[in-house]
């Protein structure tokens, strides 16, 4: 009796938690497919955002523009556009000319995703990592009003017996579950052209 108490004990707390993986798997899915669909309906830039020294949460952010120039009659709003204008004017011209229009515009924190406890986020690649990348504090998912979104593979953990991993496809927005750990080696081999 002590055995099958014993058991069901242990069969309680691992199939709690592989239901907390199977929870947080699917509010990272709905949120990626909704920003893809978000960002064409609404023609915005989101992003996701991943901090590596926070693995229980993730941000949902939109883009803001660069600033316009504001009328003249609104001081507040036109000190601010000229201490921006000079923060531009103090770049070297060659670090000006590196600056995309994305890079000159801000993100802002819509939403914070927490996971659900003991879930983890072990890993974030995406297509536009660059190997010296790989150390970055923060991994972002880019979703573009166009329909396209950055190639992602995320892994989600709880303990070594329970980790998923998802893919996501940047021309259709899905998101492909596995119920194992895909290795960064075999993602790069899949996304990488013949």
């Amino acid at each position: 009796m002590l055995i099958a108490i014993g058991f069901g004990v242990a069969f309680g707390a691992f199939s709690g938690k592989k239901a907390s993986l199977k929870r947080a798997s699917q509010q990272l899915t709905q949120d990626i497919q909704g920003l893809y669909i978000r960002s064409i309906e609404q023609t915005k830039i989101y992003r996701l955002s991943f901090d590596r020294d926070e693995r229980h949460k993730y941000l949902i952010e939109e883009y803001r523009p660069p600033m316009k120039k504001p009328k003249e009659d609104d001081r507040e709003a036109m000190e601010k556009w000229e201490d921006y204008q000079r923060e531009i004017d103090a770049l070297s011209g060659d670090e000006r000319k590196k600056r995309t229009r994305m890079d000159r515009g801000t993100f802002k924190a819509m939403k914070e995703r927490i996971l659900p406890t003991p879930v983890q986020i072990e890993k974030v690649l995406t297509s536009r990592m660059e190997d010296k990348e790989g150390a970055q504090k923060i991994t972002s998912i880019v979703f573009m009003p166009t329909g396209e979104m950055d190639q992602a593979l995320i892994i989600l953990k709880v303990d070594e017996s329970l980790i998923y991993s998802l893919k996501t496809n940047p021309l259709t927005g899905k998101v492909h579950l596995i119920l194992s750990e895909v290795t960064e080696q075999e993602w790069k081999k899949e996304t990488q052209p013949e």
